[in-house]
């Protein structure tokens, strides 16, 4: 998927201890073939510049970063003396729906809507812009603790797809696309990008075990190679049944990997094919984490929505709870 060579080193920094951060950090390297470079936590948290300079100077093609990292490395470093046209593939990886604190709005001709959500990978772009970093460089990727890449937008080439939806709808467990300028207080989501090789998701209800049909959302179910296969030394049914999904309505002889995340697949056409041609393809929206819903009067609420409500309420309510 992401295409890496043993032409390329790889490197590993913050987070390598789990998902992304683990497979660059001890087992890409040995994988490819390719030499492993390493920049400590602690060099980076006292010098973020240390890390976009080894960027750099080994022209790096793939690598990762978190929301936090990126945030924290723009806050303290403009991005000068160094040069990021070889790196390719900057991985932001996300556990789920984008965090809303960090987005802002902006008018946009560019794209389908007339609101454009300008998120983590769009403060990238701008602030990185100087170094001669490839726009379409950075990728949202959904992992999970249980498959550190469920779904990338990692070569895409394509900018983040944009849908709003109804949240009325969205609380009886609908999608519905709307308009934005007609519905102003629409949800705005981002895509989290496609499967990748090996990897097929299937979205169900988690309580019937049975297919989602189309315009439904369910929890995000993984059949794929990269899934963990078992918490060591854990015996407890919780556990082995989400290692064991089992769709009803599909083949019973397929074990799936339960997220406990929600989610939609949403089929859009884009012009990337060769001369423009327009191709179709299939991304994955994510809406959050079941455990973290809650339900009232038969209506399923995400407690985001909520807060985001409450924020837009009065123009003295700052975002993020400050």
């Amino acid at each position: 998927t992401c295409q890496m060579t043993s032409s390329r080193p790889v490197i590993g920094s913050v987070r390598s201890t789990l998902g992304l951060g683990f497979i660059h950090t001890c087992l890409m390297g040995i994988y490819v073939g390719a030499p492993t470079y390493l920049v400590s936590p602690v060099d980076f948290a006292q010098n973020p510049l240390s890390l976009f300079l080894t960027l750099a100077r080994y022209k790096i093609k793939d690598t990762y970063a978190t929301a936090q990292m990126l945030d924290y490395a723009m806050s303290i470093m403009p991005a000068k003396g160094f040069q990021l046209q070889e790196l390719k593939n900057l991985m932001i990886s996300a556990d789920g729906r984008p965090r809303p604190d960090i987005c802002k709005f902006l008018r946009s001709s560019q794209f389908c809507g007339p609101i454009l959500m300008k998120c983590i990978d769009d403060k990238v772009r701008l602030h990185f812009s100087s170094a001669s970093l490839d726009p379409t460089a950075i990728n949202i990727v959904y992992s999970h603790v249980l498959n550190p890449m469920v779904v990338t937008r990692s070569y895409m080439c394509i900018a983040p797809i944009n849908l709003w939806l109804d949240l009325r709808s969205l609380r009886r467990g609908l999608v519905c696309p709307v308009d934005p300028e007609a519905e102003p207080s629409a949800l705005h989501l981002q895509d989290s990008g496609m499967v990748p090789v090996n990897t097929q998701i299937s979205i169900v209800n988690p309580e019937t075990c049975t297919l989602c049909h189309v315009g439904e959302y369910g929890e995000i179910w993984i059949q794929s190679d990269a899934c963990a296969k078992s918490f060591y030394g854990s015996k407890q049914e919780f556990d082995l049944e989400r290692f064991n999904g089992r769709i009803i309505d599909g083949d019973p002889n397929v074990p799936y990997v339960r997220t406990g995340d929600l989610g939609f697949l949403h089929t859009v056409t884009r012009p990337i094919g060769p001369g423009g041609q327009p191709v179709e393809m299939q991304v994955l929206f994510v809406l959050g984490s079941i455990g973290e819903t809650f339900e009232v009067n038969g209506l399923n609420h995400f407690p985001v929505d909520i807060e985001n409500s409450v924020e837009k309420c009065h123009r003295n309510i700052m975002p993020g709870g400050w």
